[in-house]
């Protein structure tokens, strides 16, 4: 089986893609990081990767919601 989705957490950091994540992320998937997960409303960031290219995403872009959404 192929992973079509990667998340993972820069704890309570805000959410980033770090030099290492762009070295780490070079398939074909959707990559995603949350961060400040201590807080009432976490941060989301998420990118489509294809190959080492990417192209954000918004939260609402990946998953359906039904609350207010920060940019």
């Amino acid at each position: 089986p192929r992973t079509v989705v990667q998340v993972h957490s820069h704890g309570v950091m805000g959410a980033f893609f770090s030099a290492t994540d762009d070295a780490d992320e070079l398939g074909f998937k959707l990559y995603g990081v949350v961060g400040k997960v201590n807080e009432a409303e976490p941060e989301w960031k998420f990118r489509m990767g294809v190959y080492g290219y990417y192209h954000p995403l918004n939260l609402d872009q990946v998953f359906e919601v039904d609350v207010p959404i920060k940019p």
